[in-house]
């Protein structure tokens, strides 16, 4: 049973010691004291902030009151042991550790005990610090460690087959000298294609390097202008493959990088020549939603699985396995500037519908 008379008696005798006071408050981590029972003796301000608990309603309480039911009675054990062999810590070595406010929510915590005996009294001091935001912020980075290694798979798995058919070819036209006029010009421009493919992979990859680090300012995009560029960019691409491209008269106007969102444009509209229909057909255009601007760019492909649908952002290395037109990279570099400019991306798609991406910029 708890000795509130005890507790209350360790309280005061901590308070009337103005400077140990002043000290627990100046700290910019929450501080709790307790007794050798594991009962609240003192909590600071930044402890009340923290949990949301006015020192009134914990002093003479247990512990637990802090603790999800999860962790009460491990944490009893801890206590004891603890006080049996006292000595400056960190609580739960190892362990991931969580404290519950008084709304009932939780979150991670770091804990530290170290003695903190007064004349009378057995306690301990901890110092409690809300790492919500280191943990957060691991498991970006460790996210974007994650992403990393899918895309170094994605342009390995590209550059690979890039080199291998210029190799390929190359050695065709060392090893046999037999070949026609027309056959070689065949074979070098096969050859053409492939190291233009390489130089596009390249160049992608330095944007792609380039946007995370780089800082900029938006502003008013002419988006007939880009999609004028676009075009110009893929001219190959496009009489290649006898695409036909149907632009609105008029984009609504949004704010963004001219430079990237062309590299938006470039990578979408070049992935609905690679999967639309034969010849491809595709659509763009662009209407208002809220504060924002809504652009697309819609094909006559075969379209996408609700699985493709679900790992295209997140996992698009996945689909790219799947598919030897490679998928991985452009989105990658579309996701990326997006994030960077808050924007964002959605696909609607089906089996034999076509796909249409979506993407959105404030609008001006």
């Amino acid at each position: 049973m708890v000795n509130n008379n005890e507790v209350f008696n360790a309280a005061n005798s901590i308070k009337n010691n103005l400077a140990v006071t002043a000290l627990l408050e100046s700290l910019s981590e929450a501080v709790i004291i307790i007794n050798d029972s594991g009962n609240v003796v003192l909590i600071n301000n930044r402890m009340e902030e923290l949990f949301g608990y006015n020192a009134d309603e914990v002093i003479g309480k247990p512990l637990d009151v802090f603790l999800p039911a999860s962790f009460q009675k491990r944490h009893e054990e801890h206590i004891l042991n603890y006080f049996e062999k006292p000595h400056k810590r960190p609580m739960g070595k190892g362990l991931e550790l969580y404290g519950r406010r008084k709304d009932g929510t939780e979150f991670p915590v770091d804990v530290s005990l170290s003695a903190f005996h007064s004349e009378t009294h057995k306690l301990a001091i901890a110092f409690v610090m809300d790492i919500t935001a280191r943990i957060q912020a691991q498991d970006e980075l460790r996210q974007q460690n994650e992403d990393l290694d899918a895309f170094a798979h994605t342009v390995a798995h590209d550059l690979n087959s890039i080199i291998n058919s210029i190799v390929g070819f190359s050695q065709l036209l060392v090893e046999d000298n037999s070949y026609s006029k027309e056959e070689r010009s065949e074979i070098l421009s096969h050859i053409f294609k492939s190291s233009h493919k390489m130089s596009t992979i390249i160049k992608e990859l330095l944007i792609f390097a380039n946007i995370r680090k780089t800082e900029v300012e938006l502003s008013p995009i002419d988006t007939s202008k880009i999609i004028e560029e676009v075009i110009i960019r893929l001219g190959f691409q496009l009489n290649e493959n006898n695409a036909k491209i149907i632009i609105p008269k008029k984009f609504h106007t949004a704010l963004g990088y001219s430079a990237w969102v062309e590299e938006i444009w470039y990578n979408l509209i070049s992935n609905a020549i690679k999967y639309g229909g034969t010849p491809p057909v595709i659509e763009l255009g662009s209407e208002v939603a809220g504060d924002s601007i809504l652009f697309w760019i819609k094909d006559n492909g075969a379209g996408l699985s609700d699985e493709g649908k679900k790992i295209i952002f997140t996992s698009p290395e996945k689909l790219h396995q799947q598919n030897s037109k490679g998928f991985g990279l452009g989105l990658s570099i579309v996701k990326r500037i997006l994030d960077k400019i808050n924007g964002s991306i959605t696909l609607e798609s089906g089996a034999n519908t076509g796909s249409k991406f979506i993407f959105s910029l404030k609008k001006k």
